[in-house]
């Protein structure tokens, strides 16, 4: 794949996606490909542990924001797990489809990519790697780590560490892949309607309280609880897993302002300004995450009096209750337009 064109991606899943379609001569924005892949969300599941910490998530479970959109636009994908002693298979697979220039999607494990700067790296489940070919004993990836434009080398031996193991979410060698270009028609309007009244769903109906607005609620009652303890390093590592969810893991927040842009979108296909309002209304969310994020980071890194700590504490509290106030109002204002939306 000599000439292959890099569309630098800026979330590692919906990247991945809209550079395996553009290889094959279909274009759709990470906007798009997010939103129709009904990726938005919000989850805190108390007895799902990442690192020991209750895990946030600000979007649905790695690869459904793939499959989910694969399925709606008729694109026919081919998705694999391997046993985890069978790694010299996961590779020799992946091999013999670069062989016949299909580039592969895999799950890689981003502490033990070597071409991330140390800085940014931690420990995270999950991230979406684009691989195109293979030079010697080093293969070249498309990624959304900096610089995005560029390709990056992993070693087999890199491979084999980083596409196995067995920590939350366990990844096992998967790979995820196209033969073709998705040859079947699809209506758009209705697909996107239907994208969006579920995503309306699990944000204000979910049955379960760790997800959609509950969650978000049910964690400022979680972070409120720290307002008079003495931290201790278990408690900054709290507070700095909730800044990487929320501005590194997996897109984190930002994927607020995604899914603004796909509503934006959406609007102009559907003739809906009110998609456009709810696309407003949907970033001043994101900068609300931003202060919780960036509070967070604070709060883990600073050493302060007990009254700043307090202070802090209730800010990052207060900030989880905003956000899930305007995303309610967000998805009561979309949920109220696709009730209208003829299909």
């Amino acid at each position: 794949m000599n000439n292959f064109e890099i569309l630098p991606p800026i979330h590692c899943e919906t990247g991945t996606v809209r550079n395996i379609l553009h290889y094959f001569g279909v274009d759709y924005s990470e906007a798009m490909i997010f939103g129709i892949g009904e990726g938005m969300d919000f989850g805190s599941p108390r007895l799902v542990k990442f690192s020991g910490i209750r895990v946030i998530a600000c979007r649905c479970w790695q690869g459904t924001i793939m499959t989910t959109f694969f399925k709606k636009i008729g694109a026919k994908v081919y998705y694999k797990r391997y046993p985890f002693l069978n790694k010299e298979k996961a590779i020799r697979d992946m091999d013999a489809l670069l062989e016949k220039n299909i580039p592969v999607g895999i799950l890689t494990e981003v502490s033990s990519l070597s071409f991330i700067q140390a800085e940014q790296r931690f420990f995270f489940n999950g991230h979406s790697v684009l691989v195109i070919g293979k030079e010697g004993d080093h293969y070249l990836a498309v990624d959304n780590f900096e610089p995005r434009e560029s390709l990056k080398t992993i070693s087999h031996e890199e491979m084999l560490t980083t596409r196995f193991n067995l920590h939350i979410p366990p990844i096992c060698g998967n790979i995820y892949y196209l033969k073709e270009a998705p040859k079947q028609q699809f209506d758009m309007r209705k697909t996107l309607v239907g994208s969006i009244r579920k995503v309306c769903w699990r944000m204000l109906h979910h049955p379960l309280s760790f997800e959609g607005v509950r969650a978000m609620r049910g964690m400022s009652k979680v972070v409120r609880a720290y307002r008079d303890k003495e931290f201790d390093d278990r408690d900054r590592k709290f507070f700095i897993h909730i800044y990487r969810m929320l501005e590194i893991g997996s897109g984190g927040a930002g994927y607020r302002f995604l899914y603004a842009d796909f509503l934006d979108e959406a609007a102009a296909i559907l003739q809906c300004d009110e998609l456009k309002e709810a696309a407003n209304l949907l970033r001043d969310a994101g900068s609300i995450w931003r202060v919780v994020a960036l509070s967070s980071a604070h709060l883990a890194t600073r050493q302060v009096d007990a009254d700043t700590r307090r202070a802090e504490v209730d800010t990052v509290a207060d900030h989880f209750l905003l956000a899930a106030d305007k995303e309610t109002e967000v998805f009561t204002k979309l949920e109220n337009c696709m009730k209208r939306m003829s299909i």
